[in-house]
């Protein structure tokens, strides 16, 4: 299935590209060099299609590494390639990719009603099982992609209750509990993000 732009769309890509080649051949901005009012404007035009899902996010990654040669902010494609080869960013990058499969797939109901099953009856004993589970979960990966799979399994959790006044009522203290877990344990190993 290919997606196919309305004008509206056409004229955000239309202007991200007027970005880029503006801040390739405009003048520097004040006391900016050539690469560095090039990057600027490349960055602009970037958040543009984060911010309107224009594209997906790994295909503006993409464009965004593959461009950093093209408008010589980089010598070549190794070196813009290199710039995102550390251990920690594909550490961070298996930690998103673990998180995108968690709500993604059915497993997180699965672990909800673990949860429910081994947590107290109550909403205190709920929220305590959670705050557990994201304090050990961001002790071996990322704060922010162990709260997103928490963030899930909470979702999941959340439609116990009947009625939406419920959810409401609960939904802030599971999600307080998802922070501050990630938060604590993020200084529990090394390997956390604290």
């Amino acid at each position: 299935m290919t997606k196919k732009f309305n004008i509206k769309e056409w004229i955000i890509v239309a202007t991200a590209i007027a970005l880029v080649l503006i801040g390739r051949f405009l003048s520097p901005i004040s006391a900016i060099s050539v690469q560095g009012n090039t990057a600027l404007f490349f960055m602009i035009a970037l958040v543009i299609f984060l911010l309107t899902n224009l594209l997906p996010v790994g295909l503006v990654a993409i464009i965004a590494i593959s461009f950093l040669p093209v408008l010589g902010l980089t010598e070549t494609l190794d070196v813009a390639a290199s710039m995102f080869g550390s251990t920690m960013f594909w550490f961070s990058i298996a930690g998103f990719a673990i998180a995108g499969a968690m709500t993604s797939l059915p497993l997180s109901k699965r672990i909800s009603l673990g949860i429910l099953k081994i947590a107290p009856k109550t909403i205190n004993g709920v929220i305590s099982a959670l705050f557990i589970a994201t304090a050990l979960l961001s002790a071996f990966m990322s704060n922010f992609s162990s709260a997103i799979i928490l963030t899930a399994i909470a979702k999941e959790l959340l439609k116990i209750y009947d009625t939406e006044k419920e959810r409401e009522q609960s939904k802030g203290s599971l999600f307080i509990a998802i922070v501050l877990g990630a938060a604590i344990g993020g200084i529990i190993t090394p390997m956390g993000s604290g």
